[in-house]
Order: C-alpha cells, then structure tokens, then sequence
C-alpha cells in the first residue's frame, strides 16, 4: 500500500488529504504540509476504511451539514 505513497507524492500535488486524522480532530491535515484545513459539520473521523484488514482509517460526511 505505501508505495502508491510515494507515487502521489512524485506527482507533485499541491495539497493532498488523505482524511485519516483521529477522532477529535479539528484540523484536516495536508499529507504535503502545506495547506491544513479545519472540519466542520457532519464529519466522522476515525472509521474503518473501506479494505479489509487494512489500519489506515476515514473520513465519512453526513451531505448535509458543514
């Protein structure tokens, strides 16, 4: 999984937020360390990501609100 890591980060991306900040965050933080950004609204933080056996967690939006 890491070296799509590196991939990315060749790429040169201006900003890249890979929505896995712990739960209780405010602070969305840029992968890159450039561009930080605060959640608001309907946000959870923390949850499983979509591979099976896989720590690395997500970010989940209610659509609605924020």
């Amino acid at each position: 999984m890491y070296g799509i890591f590196s991939v990315i980060v060749a790429d040169g991306p201006e900003a890249w937020w890979r929505l896995d900040d712990p739960a209780g965050a405010t602070t969305l933080t840029d992968a890159m360390g450039r561009h930080d950004g605060i959640y608001k609204g309907g946000v959870t933080l923390a949850v499983a990501g979509v591979l099976v056996g896989d720590t690395n967690t997500a970010a989940t939006f209610d659509g609605s609100s924020g």
